[in-house]
């Protein structure tokens, strides 16, 4: 049994809206590191969907109710799109159960390429050393932030955007998807991808919550350290890595520009900075074009809607 609803797609900051009466109809394409958003127009109970990669990964999501006070009712799924994937087709593949009748609608879709730039980051003996040792403690922080942020909580609907810069001013010195090589101190390297951006800025500067959310994490790590997590929507996090200092706990409500800390050098970092990321179903995405228009868009969705009626 085909349910209707519509295909939203970021891309460059823009968003298209595609709508069908059954399956999806896609164009143009999608790139790594961005959104996408699939909405059905009728409140299904638990759901959930799937992107088969073409690298030959997936990501996995759950469906949450469309929060909009009015006659109008709907699920919205969101996927982020890894940097890594490869380009070619993909499969969008969503599910659920309405009426106690279960439902499931796939489609094929094609993600295209993006470029990412190169980094060379040259090493301290202190930084080689923070890479290398404590690995068993390193290990258990990575689960346990891991774990953390492909938690999906159907009810957390605190802010879909758009969201805010922490804060005004500084100087990028790293891009969202940086493919980075680190020379380390003994001559030996070593590679990773950036899953956020930085921003460099006179330690002390004031961070703020780039939008609303719940505090789940505020505690020191040995390789983010001083580190900060917002919750703003189902499975939907934002991340705040080498403060200085930390003004909010877990379990805090925060309103978008309230002060979370202040910008410092803690844990992994070369110089003041703040490392500023986003996950979407555990994937992170690039934060800037969520700067532009948020993860969900009220009045395309609404008329989106309206065209089906």
């Amino acid at each position: 049994m085909k349910k209707k609803f519509s295909l939203i797609i970021f891309l460059f900051g823009f968003i298209v809206a595609l709508c069908a009466e059954s399956g999806i109809q896609v164009a143009g394409s999608l790139e790594p590191g961005s959104v996408l958003a699939v909405f059905t127009e009728n409140e299904v109970g638990f759901a959930e969907g799937t992107l088969f990669l073409p690298s030959g990964g997936t990501v996995h999501t759950q469906g949450f109710f469309w929060p909009e006070e009015s006659e109008r009712t709907g699920t919205i799924f969101l996927f982020g799109i890894p940097s890594q994937t490869t380009s070619g087709e993909a499969l969008i593949r969503v599910q659920g159960v309405a009426g106690g009748v279960p439902w499931t609608v796939e489609e094929k879709l094609r993600l295209g390429e993006k470029t990412f730039r190169e980094e060379t980051i040259p090493l301290t003996e202190a930084l080689t050393n923070l890479r290398e040792e404590e690995r068993e403690a390193r290990e258990k922080e990575s689960l346990e932030l891991y774990n953390l942020l492909i938690t999906f909580q159907a009810g957390s609907f605190y802010d879909g955007g758009p969201y805010a810069r922490p804060f005004d001013g500084g100087v990028m010195t790293s891009w969202f998807g940086d493919r980075r090589r680190y020379e380390y101190h003994d001559g030996r390297t070593a590679t990773s991808v950036h899953a956020g951006i930085d921003l460099a800025a006179t330690r002390g500067t004031a961070v703020h919550a780039c939008g609303a959310g719940r505090v789940v994490l505020s505690k020191n790590r040995i390789i983010t350290g001083e580190t900060i997590v917002l919750e703003h929507l189902p499975g939907v996090y934002s991340l705040y890595y080498h403060l200085e200092k930390r003004f909010v706990n877990p379990g805090d409500l925060l309103e978008k520009g309230q002060l979370l800390g202040t910008v410092g050098m803690t844990g992994f970092a070369t110089g003041p900075h703040l490392h500023w990321e986003f996950r979407v179903a555990g994937v992170p995405v690039d934060p800037e074009p969520l700067v532009l228009r948020g993860l969900l868009d009220k009045v395309i969705i609404m008329s989106i809607m309206d065209d089906k009626n």
